[in-house]
């Protein structure tokens, strides 16, 4: 089988399973859409579980090849606001987006493979993220005991308003914050969260 066609069989795959979750998804439905037969798709994937897999591992990969790397520059809370602003970039994408939906919708995974998404998303936020805030630390512009939840202070208030609130709210509704102002503000709040404890 061609590269090609797998990346097809994979994009499809993709597809189906954040429309109809895991559970609904077959592997016939994947072929016809993919215009390939299902033995050529079990020729490369033994199992639907397989499939899944393969499409999380590339989804990942992806990501991780869009994400910017930032240069630590000397002053810490520039390295914050750049890498909390390339982070809040990588939430709009629709690949990104669609990763969290499939993690954290309920009856679309088997438990394990939900766990193992999350970990996956998680590794990117913290790959991400934790430089910056170990800098932040290390300056005493925040506790540094405290970084792990810093982080997920951090990543949730960015998701939480570039994903979730227009698809918790079922409408799309004009956001009380737009554009770097969300990545600004989770930095302040997270700062005033975390501050570093009086010696």
């Amino acid at each position: 089988m061609h590269v090609l066609q797998q990346n097809q069989i994979l994009e499809v795959a993709s597809q189906l399973f954040f429309e109809l979750g895991f559970f609904k998804t077959k592997i016939s439905d994947i072929a016809a859409r993919s215009e390939t037969s299902t033995a050529s798709i079990y020729k490369i994937y033994p199992s639907k579980d397989a499939v899944f897999w393969a499409v999380i591992e590339r989804t990942v990969s992806q990501i991780r090849l869009r994400i910017k790397q930032v240069d630590p520059p000397s002053d810490p809370m520039t390295f914050l606001n750049d890498v909390a602003r390339n982070y809040q970039e990588l939430c709009e994408t629709d690949l990104f987006q669609n990763l969290i939906r499939i993690a954290l919708l309920q009856n679309q995974l088997p438990g394990i493979r939900q766990r193992e998404v999350e970990r996956s998303i998680r590794g990117i936020i913290a790959d991400l993220c934790l430089p910056a805030l170990y800098a932040c630390g290390r300056m005493e512009l925040i506790n540094l005991k405290k970084v792990d939840a810093a982080l997920g202070l951090l990543s949730s208030f960015i998701e939480y308003h570039t994903i979730w609130y227009n698809f918790l709210t079922g409408e799309k509704k004009e956001r009380a914050l737009v554009g770097k102002e969300i990545s600004q503000e989770a930095v302040r709040i997270t700062l005033l969260a975390y501050q570093p404890s009086p010696a």
